[in-house]
């Protein structure tokens, strides 16, 4: 029945990568990146997974990172429990919105990085390289 009252549902969160999970609980973690030898820019957490993150960073902080370009990423938990630092290799940089630039990047080394997960950081982590198939329903 149609109803001009009906609720709708929530819209989906725009995934730019099938296999990175969106950080819901932003305010959980903290994190930084930056470039050896200058001032840790803070960003803020978009997507995660093994593979990479999706970070979002200010213009007044921007680190300038262009395409290709290697740096560090260090993530920790709000509470101080735990942290990560990880060499990350940048492969997209755009605009996002009036005030912020969006980077996309991937982590190099990541023998490195699934040493650190042992901690309590690797729920935060994507471990699947693949989604998940879907059975077909007949």
């Amino acid at each position: 029945m149609f109803s001009v009252f009906r609720r709708r549902g929530a819209l989906p969160t725009e995934i730019h990568d099938p296999l990175r999970l969106p950080v819901r609980e932003r305010e959980a973690l903290a994190a930084w990146i930056f470039v050896d030898g200058e001032e840790p820019a803070p960003v803020e957490l978009v997507e995660l997974s093994v593979a990479g993150a999706t970070v979002k960073v200010s213009f007044a902080f921007d680190p300038n990172l262009g395409i290709d370009d290697i740096g560090t990423l260090r993530i920790e938990s709000a509470a101080g429990t735990w942290s990560i630092e990880t060499a990350v290799q940048v492969h997209e940089h755009v605009r996002d919105g009036e005030a912020a630039f969006r980077y996309g990047v991937d982590f190099i080394g990541e023998g490195d990085l699934f040493a650190q997960l042992e901690s309590a950081a690797g729920r935060w982590f994507n471990r699947r390289r693949h989604p998940r198939a879907r059975p077909e329903l007949d």
